[in-house]
Order: C-alpha cells, then sequence, then structure tokens
C-alpha cells in the first residue's frame, strides 16, 4: 500500500485472519487475540468506548470463545465462535446484528451475543 507503515511484528499481533470496514479494521492474531484499529463511532470497534484507535486495541472478547470466522460491514461486526455462537457489535441502525425489532436503532459498542 502506498504510504503505509509496517506494524511491528510480534506474535501477539500476527495476523491470521482480518476483516475491514469504513475506516476501521479488526483482526486476529495466530495467538488467538482479536484486534480493531481506526474510527469508533457508532461502537464498530466493539472495545466498549468511542474513542478512535490509531494502534491495534486488544478486543475484549467473553472468557472462553474462539474465533472461527470475522465479518465486517460498513460500521458493524460479526464473528462466529468455533462453538457455533455468534458475536455482533456496532451500528445496528436497521437490525443487521439480527439482534430482534426491539434493538433496531441501537449502537453496541462491546461484542454482545447474537444466537
Amino acid at each position: 500500500l502506498s504510504g503505509g507503515l509496517p506494524l511491528a511484528r510480534s506474535n501477539q499481533l500476527l495476523p491470521r485472519a482480518a476483516a475491514c470496514g469504513d475506516f476501521f479494521s479488526v483482526f486476529q492474531s495466530f495467538s488467538g487475540g482479536l484486534f480493531a484499529v481506526g474510527l469508533a463511532e457508532e461502537g464498530r470497534l466493539g472495545l466498549g468506548h468511542l474513542e478512535n484507535q490509531p494502534h491495534p486495541a486488544t478486543l475484549p472478547l467473553p472468557q472462553g470463545i474462539k474465533i472461527s470466522r470475522i465479518a465486517c460491514g460498513t460500521r458493524h461486526c460479526v464473528l462466529i465462535g468455533r462453538d457455533q455462537s455468534v458475536w455482533g457489535w456496532g451500528d445496528n441502525s436497521r437490525g443487521q446484528l439480527g439482534l430482534g425489532p426491539s434493538e433496531v436503532g441501537k449502537t453496541l459498542s462491546i461484542a454482545v451475543e447474537v444466537g
């Protein structure tokens, strides 16, 4: 990428999988950690706050969740655990997190179990 800066390589940050939305990225490391970086509006980073992150920040997940897949939309993310659990965070203005009609329009700044 033109003008990009390489991340410092460490075992903790070696990416195994990544997903991107508008102005943010989420990636899983080979060590099993989940990290978010970029614009935090609408809770899209899942960090529990709305502060932009210029460097990778550890995304808090419930104890024992092992990640199978990660996907991001424009302003939200969903991950599937190896146990087939589904977790989501970010903008739910159109019900895109699948939380049901009472949750449409809400923004979630931390991961919640979807199903």
